[in-house]
């Protein structure tokens, strides 16, 4: 193999590594954002019974090989990104609750995990794009001995 085909090769493997990372993080963040969906749709339909059946989905969905990401916590600022954004959902979740309830709309909660879900999708899912594509940290060779 020459220098030619061996580059060809590496830019062949990073494109491939690229598209999962997004693919990955696009997945993992409609599962989050479904997940708050029906969180807030089953508050409003009074049917809090189901919470148990929806956590149990949505982590069953976060458990399949296919959409499960391997998250290297060494880059801050991904880190910082997903925390960050879930903590802003939440309170994205609550927030919104209040001007909706006094216009006196139908699904406050529903509404309100809307305004989640965008803040899901705009905020936590570059943070799971950069913390999927983070270098994995390298062995430094010493063993314990």
């Amino acid at each position: 193999m020459d220098s030619d085909e061996a580059a060809a090769r590496l830019a062949a493997v990073k494109q491939t590594k690229s598209v999962s990372v997004w693919n990955g993080a696009w997945v993992a963040s409609l599962v989050a954002s479904a997940g708050a969906l029906a969180i807030g749709l089953m508050i409003d339909m009074d049917m809090i019974y189901l919470s148990a059946l929806i956590v149990l989905g949505i982590v069953g969905l976060f458990s399949m090989l296919s959409i499960r990401l391997r998250l290297t916590w060494s880059d801050r600022a991904g880190a910082w990104l997903v925390w960050g954004g879930a903590l802003l959902a939440l309170a994205a979740f609550a927030a919104v609750q209040f001007p909706v309830r006094a216009a006196g709309w139908i699904l406050p909660n529903t509404i309100g995990a809307l305004a989640a879900v965008v803040v899901i999708l705009l905020v936590c899912r570059p943070g799971l794009q950069r913390l999927a594509s983070a270098p994995t940290p390298v062995a430094s060779g010493k063993r314990d001995e």
